[in-house]
């Protein structure tokens, strides 16, 4: 996907270079956007691009300006995290959309889908894909649809769903492309390699070869091909066939001379240690493996070695690291993907039915006109083309959703066992008359059929909320509110569920004024944001303190909980607001109560995030906006 990146922005910003005449600022430019992009996987591009940026206003080069904000958008992807890559990525969008290079916006949306897939956060992929597709559709943009479903098709391949993935991207050979566009033969080229490598998977070999050869074809330039010879290299080497491999690893030596990266030369050691291998010189062989970084590729060719060795012991040690190594990918990347509760399925399918018969209605406007006025079948033409595009568009993400929903089942019905079992077990060990048990045993059963029954209530009433809030119909409602006294209040209702030697507390404010603070606001889901934040606290803290502060500034009231507990790794900071997300499985809890709070802060027109600074445990804030009834008056 990386690889695909570079060779389209290398087209693109070639494209822009070669579109000027030759004076001395524009040649001087044009030295400088080549300067830029060889520096792409560097931070000192994205100083070099905005530089560009004001070199192409000056100049009045609109599409040299958009292909700038792209390659930020671009190297940000090498050299950011996903925060700072979104700020470049809405800069970029908020200029290009406004201009006709629209391939510009959508090349770097999928910068920011593939950094997402990179970083194995596949939720956030999906979820960006949404949007991207969207506004494809909206804009009727073929080259915006060709791209959505291919990144599509390239989450679900890293997600090892290969049936899934191999559909996508069939879908996206089937639209009819400009081949004469390089940017399409790229793409074009990619997908068939995709296609490709999900037969390889799904153990078809005769599709595997077949589009291999679609992929050389559509006839990509030179560097896009590289993966694709390596591929056959690999293929016609396990298969025994020397000839054709010889031919195709001549012809790769030279690609990988001119274009390699350091994760071709990862593939190509591992292609060299299996021909080692087959040549029976298995201490070279293994030598070759050294130099592979990458685990999963490293202990699939070093167990391939020590069997063809016939090292049977060396191969098992080599095999069960592959397959922890697996099942750790699989729970970071399919986990996630598991817990995302609705893809609104049902919803789906009411607009999806409206769209039909809007779409019907428009058809048999468009017949009559046709009939009576020639000329008017362009106009229908258009409208009907761009109407099925629509509908194509709903019934996937339908029968995506109806997948999802079935996903969601299988989740529940284990969230909702756990605590049923305990209390029917339980419950049938009290009614035994023959159990041999004293006073004080029986006490502790009972106690724990009452913390399973609110385990069971609570993950109840939090998918009552969540599916209150998704359905659009929840109202704050607004009444001024003494901030203080709701504070201490929220303190009493979670005193109790600290654990022993922690003291929780109100912080007061430093001021008179803040302590008379009247905030506009919801009382009752204002309660809701701060018990979670509190309970969410009050599990995780073993001793210590937890605190709840507000402070006051001019435009938010920041609401904040700290604690000294076991805190919130960074990589986690972002996810651990998603649905049955819980960094400790084992821990009691729906993993809902963070995920309503996300939801209830988006109706409060607020912020909600985890403050990574803090390092004496967890620190979560959420910033209520003073002015709630204008933000709520200008929707």
């Amino acid at each position: 996907m990386k690889r695909l990146l570079l060779t389209l922005s290398l087209i693109m910003f070639m494209s822009v270079s070669e579109s000027h005449s030759v004076t001395v600022s524009k040649e001087y430019v044009n030295k400088y956007t080549d300067e830029c992009y060889n520096r792409i996987d560097k931070k000192v591009a994205l100083k070099m691009l905005d530089t560009l940026i004001v070199y192409s206003r000056e100049l009045g080069d609109v599409k040299r300006r958009c292909m700038a904000y792209d390659l930020k958008v671009l190297c940000s992807m090498y050299t950011c995290d996903s925060k700072q890559q979104n700020k470049y990525f809405e800069e970029a969008r908020r200029f290009i959309s406004k201009t006709k290079y629209t391939k510009y916006l959508f090349h770097a949306w999928t910068c920011i889908v593939c950094k997402r897939v990179t970083d194995h956060k596949l939720v956030d992929a999906l979820a960006c894909m949404d949007d991207f597709q969207n506004e494809a559709v909206r804009l009727n943009d073929g080259y915006g649809l060709l791209l959505a479903y291919y990144n599509y098709g390239t989450i679900y391949y890293y997600m090892n769903m290969y049936k899934l993935a191999f559909d996508k991207f069939g879908k996206t050979a089937r639209l009819k492309c400009d081949l004469s566009n390089p940017d399409n033969r790229n793409i074009m080229s990619e997908i068939y390699y995709y296609m490709a490598s999900c037969s390889y998977y799904m153990n078809n070999d005769k599709n595997f070869l077949k589009y291999l050869q679609k992929s050389l074809d559509v006839k990509p330039d030179e560097r896009s091909i590289t993966t694709t010879i390596q591929s056959l290299c690999f293929y016609y080497l396990k298969k025994g066939d020397m000839p054709r491999f010889r031919q195709r690893k001549r012809q790769m030596d030279k690609l990988i001379k001119k274009y390699g990266t350091s994760q071709l030369s990862e593939y190509h050691s591992a292609m060299m240690a299996t021909y080692y291998s087959k040549e029976r010189n298995y201490t070279k062989a293994l030598l070759y493996t050294d130099s592979i970084q990458q685990r999963d590729l490293k202990y699939r060719t070093k167990y391939d070695i020590y069997r063809e060795a016939g090292q049977n012991k060396q191969a098992d040690s080599i095999l069960w690291k592959l397959v922890e190594y697996k099942e750790n990918i699989i729970e970071n990347d399919q986990a996630p993907y598991i817990r995302m509760l609705a893809k609104k399925y049902e919803n789906v399918k009411t607009i999806y039915a409206k769209n039909q018969e809007i779409t019907k209605i428009k058809l048999f406007t468009a017949l009559s006109i046709t009939i009576l006025v020639l000329l008017t079948f362009a106009v229908y033409h258009i409208l009907h083309n761009r109407n099925i595009r629509k509908l194509n568009v709903l019934r996937e993400k339908a029968e995506d959703a109806n997948r999802l929903k079935s996903l969601f089942l299988q989740n529940m019905s284990h969230e909702i066992r756990t605590p049923l079992n305990a209390i029917v077990g339980f419950t049938d060990l009290l009614n035994t008359d023959d159990a041999d048990m004293d006073e004080g045993e029986r006490k502790k059963i009972l106690d724990i059929i009452h913390r399973n029954s609110g385990l069971l209530f609570t993950l109840i009433n939090d998918i009552l909320n969540l599916s209150h809030l998704e359905s659009g119909l929840e109202k704050l409602v607004i009444k001024p509110v003494q901030i203080m006294p709701l504070c201490e209040k929220a303190i009493k209702s979670v005193e109790i569920r600290a654990k022993d030697g922690v003291h929780i507390y109100f912080k007061t404010p430093e001021t008179a004024e803040e302590m008379s603070l009247i905030l506009n606001t919801d009382t009752d889901r204002l309660s809701q944001i701060l018990n979670n934040f509190l309970t969410n606290a009050c599990k995780h803290t073993d001793k210590g303190e937890i605190c709840l502060e507000y402070q006051v500034r001019e435009d938010v009231v920041k609401f904040i909980v700290t604690d000294t507990g076991t805190g919130i790794p960074v990589e986690s900071a972002e996810k651990i607001f998603e649905r049955f997300e819980k960094l400790d499985q084992f821990s009691q809890g729906t993993g809902l109560g963070l995920n309503i709070c996300k939801r209830l802060t988006i109706l409060f027109h607020g912020n909600i995030y985890v403050d990574t600074s803090y390092t004496g445990g967890a620190k979560f804030v959420f910033e209520h906006p003073r002015n709630i009834e204008d933000l709520e008056r200008s929707e």
